[in-house]
């Protein structure tokens, strides 16, 4: 699915969280099937052309929220 639709930058969204109850897997189910992972340190990011990497995609995992 995501090489469909060639997109650059792949943001996961819904995963279990220490404060998510909700039974759903955790991102690192996800993560075992993609090669180009980016784990940021904060739970925003501002997304540019200029930060768009040159290969893609990458998937960017962002702090969830506490």
């Amino acid at each position: 699915m995501t090489a469909q639709l060639q997109a650059k930058v792949i943001l996961p969204m819904h995963y279990k969280t220490p404060a998510c109850g909700f039974p759903i897997a955790p991102v690192d189910d996800f993560l075992k099937r993609m090669t180009a992972v980016k784990k940021l340190t904060s739970a925003e990011v501002e997304i540019t052309p200029e930060k768009l990497p040159a290969k893609g995609p990458e998937v960017w995992v962002l702090e969830h929220a506490k």
